[in-house]
């Protein structure tokens, strides 16, 4: 008797472990989820590499669309498309039937939500789900949109997507994965006789589109493993509202970065890991390192810690003297982890412009 209810007592501890880790998942974005609220962390338009976008709405009723385009520069421009019952639709960083292209030659993300047909509100539409395809000369490379869902019951009017993963309160978003982990090639290893230079592209999960926007500013913190399991730390750079380099490149090859504000690239090749493969994890941090960096326009909101998604990619060429010159051949969504509850998206809402009186 006295086994039988302990078999029945870990059982019901597997199934509540499993439940929690359950629900501990169930609120944070995926790229295997659909979602209201789509991110793609990179869009590339350049001579060499169009970017094209597939979104379908997976329910029988109509929905309308809001995205923006945001490039390294935190430069925005919006649109507004309406997407019939289970329709796919398809548009490209250079031809876009549903608003303005993407800027040129530029690198940056695409985010898109569910709105209503004024484009005055948010709403909970959780059948939206994407793909994009960094389509070259050399290769097509396809990865899934981080979907993020919202609360089922409703979103409440506002000028911002809060991405927190909690239902307490309106409106709510899944949140963004605390730190990113991903296995990657070492720059200048060779598999079946080809050599890999590695690369990464980031969105921290606080951003501003906002005419009167202030400017995203946080540092990365990149922990490596070799084969060996021998640990490297001390690399580092600071960003802004996105991020698109290579891990073993200077600084002045990679989008938004040529400024002194990085250290350990030579972490990321075989001349210091010794080993064909790797493990890196990437964690955001506040700190005073990037108080003042970059110099910008925009008032700069202070360091934080916040949420990250992002992707890795590979070049099989050396890097042109701007990342613009970058044409992936492969690459994946990285694996997210944990979650941060303070992510947030700010936005002009749409809608009619109050009209003046008489004079």
């Amino acid at each position: 008797m006295v086994k039988r209810i302990a078999q029945v007592s870990l059982a019901v501890l597997m199934v509540l472990a499993l439940a929690s880790m359950a629900a501990a998942a169930d609120n944070v974005a995926s790229t295997s989820n659909k979602g209201s609220l789509l991110v793609f962390p990179l869009v590339k338009n350049t001579a060499d590499v169009t970017t094209y976008f597939f979104i379908a709405n997976d329910n029988t009723q109509d929905i309308w669309v809001k995205c923006y385009w945001m490039n390294a520069d935190q430069e925005i421009e919006d649109f507004h498309f309406r997407l019939t019952m289970n329709q796919p639709i398809v548009f490209s960083s250079a031809d876009n039937d549903y608003g303005p292209p993407f800027d040129y030659p530029a690198s940056g993300s695409l985010v898109c939500w569910a709105t209503n047909a004024g484009d005055t509100t948010q709403t909970p539409w959780n059948h939206l789900y994407g793909t994009a395809m960094l389509s070259s000369a050399a290769a097509d490379v396809i990865y899934n949109a981080y979907a993020f869902r919202a609360d089922p019951n409703g979103v409440a009017a506002g000028d911002t997507l809060f991405l927190t993963g909690t239902k307490t309160a309106l409106p709510e978003y899944d949140a963004c994965p605390r730190y990113l982990l991903a296995n990657f090639i070492p720059d200048n290893a060779t598999l079946e006789e080809k050599v890999y230079h590695p690369a990464i592209a980031v969105f921290p999960c606080i951003n501003d589109f906002r005419q009167d926007r202030e400017a995203t500013v946080t540092k990365l913190k990149f922990d490596i493993w070799n084969h060996y399991e021998v640990k490297f730390t001390g690399a580092w750079q600071c960003i802004k509202c996105f991020y698109e380099g290579y891990l073993w490149k200077s600084p002045s090859s990679n989008t938004g970065s040529s400024f002194p504000q990085y250290f350990g690239a030579e972490k990321f090749g075989t001349n210091v890991l010794k080993t064909p493969v790797a493990r890196v994890r990437i964690q955001s941090a506040s700190t005073v390192n990037c108080k003042n960096w970059p110099p910008s326009p925009l008032p700069a909101r202070t360091p934080a810690n916040v949420g990250l998604i992002g992707l890795l990619l590979y070049s099989n060429t050396q890097p042109a003297p701007a990342i613009a010159g970058f044409v992936p051949h492969s690459g994946h969504t990285m694996t997210g982890a944990g979650l941060l509850t303070n992510g947030e998206i700010k936005y002009d809402q749409g809608g009619s412009v109050d009209e003046a009186g008489n004079r």
